[in-house]
């Protein structure tokens, strides 16, 4: 039979001519436009686009709802019309197509839905907010009639939430007031803290509370003297005020007051607290204020005392004034000396010290129990730098001059008598006596009366020379010292007789305030110290020249030669390196043995340098791979057909298989240093083809009649739940390729499909267009009538030739389902459907017919959502 194939495109519609007849219809939702065929494409091109921002009612149920604008490449269909008609939208972005269609980015609550005709919307028309006002006040739902919205009624975006019969006789709490271009003013209202909406102001009365006049900050204690009164949360009568206590269970408690507030109807209330605890707010007249001493006047003091009375108090604060407390009494310090830091003079006359002892705050006492303690004053200091002879061993060493405040005796010069000590401080009391710090050997031993000391004195230096001579040490009775002799520090390290009629170096020359010149001398570049100049006799510079030779190694140098015959690895040392020697002879000068100049006299090579010759090659390093093999230039086997009388016409079976001819050829790899560079053929065998035998059935059979079946008597044969599963299988092997949730039979749509096949089968005409078929039942509702709602459901239709009238056929399920699988398959709208992962349900059914001569079939799939 000669097929006939084109293709006719809609938007989610696509029908198949395959044969005699085959239609495949998907839920179309535009007119089909021109055809096309198969194998080409052509898409709606978009004109423009606008970028926009309105809102919409979507008010046409019958349209597509796309990815893209339909017709353009890649759009797919994703929802209906129907799903959101009577919703608002809000519209972002417009697109004109070629074909003269103007589409609409829709989205709702923020996301986006997809692309619609614009004419399936309604452009929304709103109120309009003249005025905007921030408000604080309460007030009380005074009527039952009115809705509470989220935005004032007719406002853009407003829905009703609730309504004020809920809230009547509540009272909320009013923040904004808006008036509309219609006239009426609207509230925003709010009941313990949570946000109701908007309702007009006219439902609404106004709280009027008791207002605040005056408020100070406040500090005082009182006793609550009246137990008739309520305390508060805040003054009576203002807003939010309630009531927490009675003043009843406080009388006679001493409260503090931090703050009053005065009220417009002329009652002050105190904010009371009690132990610290707020307890809240009462009228002042119901309280009696405490009174306590006052601080006058405070000074900060310095100074030593001696508690001289046992009869007085040792308090926190002084006596009288608010929160002190008696912590001591003064009979337990009688006698002993404390430090006064602080004093305060309170309003009826006394005045308080602070005191401490041993660094210890005691606490208050009158100024009038303490005896002020007066020490020795120190009138004058000076830094020194001296040494001195402790020279008297009948003195106190002190930790300050005697006398002055703190101090305290340390030791006796008695143990240091005849002892050079260090003075570094000088200072004189009051009393007329100049007291010396003195250290010995580094280490403090405290002040001590200058009269005990005897002041040492050293010779000075009065001129120094750097020198540079030498001489001989000609004098063996001189001592030689650290520093000149008599100098501050100086020692005696060595005698000149130890050193007699050496020569010694002379760097540096001193003469003391005494008149004599002492110099500093080495020997051997060792320092010996310092000797008088007068045991020394002062010598000439001895000058020798010498001849001094020198010898030296010359390293070789190393040269490589290219060796082309040498592949790249190869090395060789051709001629080995030799050191050469030369020899410098200098003349070199030495002043009093101290070389001072070098000159060179001659230079001489001893040993010629011999250069190292290196030889290396260029060539890359061929080598081969191991060998492998490839069938190349292959020969169909030839077949030889041998006759069998005892097999019908027709029937062939192999009785050998034949092989394909064809040489096998091994080959290797050339590489150089590694990188292939060409292959090797190593062998080539020819391996001959082998005939295959078959044999060929001669004997004739005669066909029994078989007696047609009707359409009738071959959809009684069909399973109906075998091929539901059979469907499934393939649809839910093709869903999990795309990570795709597989579809669940929904045994209670089957009733739905079975009866969708019976409306497509009354309706079948095949001169109408598309046969009689579409999406419409008989009295001409559309298909998803079926269902009590129309939401989450798809739907996708077939019709096809099986064979000629009176031809026979036998019903196979799973070649019944494969068929409606890859039809629908073949069209982008039905593909979508049994592809959408937004439906999860499914049931198919089928119908065969004698229609015009032909057996054809009917099917339904219908898709849902659990």
């Amino acid at each position: 039979m000669t097929t006939f194939a084109r293709k006719l495109k809609s938007q989610g519609c696509t029908w198949a001519l395959l044969g005699a007849t085959a239609v495949a219809l998907g839920t179309a939702t535009a007119p089909p436009v021109a055809a096309e065929e198969i194998g080409t494409q052509n898409y709606v091109q978009i004109l423009s686009t606008q970028e926009v921002s309105y809102t919409a009612i979507v008010t046409r149920g019958t349209d597509a709802i796309n990815t893209k604008p339909w017709g353009t490449a890649g759009f797919q269909t994703i929802s209906s019309s129907q799903t959101y008609l009577g919703t608002e939208v809000t519209v972002t972005q417009e697109q004109v197509a070629d074909n003269g269609v103007t589409w609409a980015l829709i989205s709702m609550d923020g996301q986006e839905i997809g692309w619609i005709a614009k004419t399936a919307l309604t452009p929304g028309s709103y109120a309009k907010v003249v005025s905007t006002n921030a408000v604080d006040y309460p007030a009380t739902i005074t009527r039952d009639t009115d809705a509470i919205n989220t935005q004032p009624w007719g406002a853009k975006g407003y829905q009703t939430v609730t309504s004020s019969s809920t809230y009547y006789g509540k009272t909320v709490t009013v923040s904004q007031e808006k008036v509309m271009d219609y006239g009426v003013t609207w509230a925003l209202v709010s009941l313990d803290g949570k946000e109701l909406g908007w309702i007009a102001k006219d439902a609404l009365k106004a709280q009027t509370y008791a207002a605040i006049v005056s408020e100070k900050a406040v500090e005082y204690s009182a006793t609550i003297n009246r137990a008739t009164d309520a305390i508060n949360k805040a003054p009576w009568g203002t807003k939010g005020f309630q009531t927490i206590a009675s003043s009843a269970t406080y009388v006679g408690k001493t409260v503090t007051v931090t703050k009053e507030q005065t009220t417009d109807y002329g009652v002050t209330w105190a904010q009371i607290s009690l132990n610290g605890e707020v307890l809240g707010w009462i009228a002042k007249d119901a309280l009696k204020v405490q009174t306590y001493a006052q601080i006058t006047k405070e000074t900060e003091v310095s100074y030593d005392a001696i508690v001289n009375r046992d009869s007085d108090a040792i308090n926190t604060a002084p006596w009288g004034v608010k929160g002190y407390q008696t912590l001591y009494s003064s009979a337990a310090y009688v006698g002993q000396t404390v430090e006064v830091t602080k004093e305060q003079t309170t309003d009826y006359g006394v005045t308080w010290a602070l005191v401490s002892l041993n660094g210890k705050e005691l606490g208050w006492i009158a100024k009038n129990a303490l005896s002020i303690k007066t020490y020795a004053k120190v009138v004058s200091e000076k830094a020194v730098a001296y040494d001195a002879l402790i020279s008297r061993g009948t003195d106190a060493i002190n930790t300050a001059p005697w006398g002055t405040k703190g101090y305290t005796t340390v030791g006796s010069s008695a143990g240091y008598v005849g002892k050079t000590v260090a003075v570094s401080k000088e200072q004189v009391t009051d009393y007329g006596v100049t007291w010396a710090l003195v250290t010995l050997d580094g280490k403090e031993l405290g002040w001590i009366a200058k009269d005990a000391l005897k002041v040492q004195t050293y010779a000075q230096i009065v001129k120094e020379t750097a020198v540079d001579y030498y001489a001989v040490i000609s004098r063996g009775t001189d001592a030689i010292n650290t520093a000149p002799w008599g100098i501050k520090g100086f020692k005696t390290v060595a005698s000149s007789a130890d050193y007699l009629g050496k020569t010694v170096k002379v760097s540096k020359e001193q003469v003391t305030d005494y008149g004599v010149t002492w110099v500093l001398v080495s020997l051997d570049g060792k320092e010996l110290g310092w000797i008088a100049k007068e045991g020394l006799n002062e010598q000439a510079d001895v000058v020798e020249v010498r001849q001094e030779t020198v010898t030296d190694v010359i390293p070789f140098t190393s040269t490589i030669e290219i060796d082309s015959t040498k592949v790249n690895t190869y090395e060789a040392v051709k001629q080995e390196g030799v050191a050469g020697i030369t020899e410098t002879v200098y003349n070199v000068t030495y002043v009093n043995g101290v070389k001072t100049t070098s000159v060179v006299a001659s230079t001489n090579v001893v040993k010629e340098m011999v250069a190292e010759i290196i030889v290396k090659g260029d060539q890359p390093v061929i080598t081969y791979s191991a060998e492998y093999t490839a069938n190349e230039n292959e020969v169909d086997f030839p077949i030889l057909y041998i006759e069998n009388a005892e097999l019908a016409v027709g029937v062939e079976n192999i009785i050998s298989a034949g092989t394909k001819g064809y040489e096998l050829v091994t080959y290797k790899d050339k590489l150089s240093d590694g990188v292939k560079v060409d292959t090797v053929e190593v062998s080539r065998t020819t391996v001959q083809a082998v005939r295959q035998v078959i044999e060929v059935g001669t004997k004739v059979v005669e066909e029994v009649p078989t007696t047609p079946q009707t359409a009738e008597q071959l959809q009684a044969t069909i399973d109906m739940t075998l091929l539901n599963n059979e469907f499934l299988t393939l649809v839910n092997a093709e869903r999990a390729s795309y990570n795709t949730a597989e579809l669940v039979y929904d045994a209670t749509m089957q009733d739905e499909a079975d009866l969708r096949v019976s409306d497509e089968v009354s309706a079948l005409d095949f001169t109408a267009p598309n046969a009689g078929m579409d999406h419409n039942r008989p009295d001409g509702t559309p298909w998803y009538t079926v269902f009590e709602t129309s939401d989450n459901h798809a739907e996708n239709l077939l019709l096809n030739t099986l064979s000629m009238s009176g031809e026979t056929f036998s019903v196979d399920e799973k070649e019944l389902a494969t068929m409606m699988f890859n039809q629908w398959k073949e069209s982008l709208g039905h593909y979508r459907n049994m592809m959408d992962p937004q439906l999860n349900t499914n049931a198919v059914s089928i119908q065969l017919v004698d229609k015009n001569g032909m057996l054809v079939y009917v099917a339904s799939e219908l898709l849902g959502k659990q």
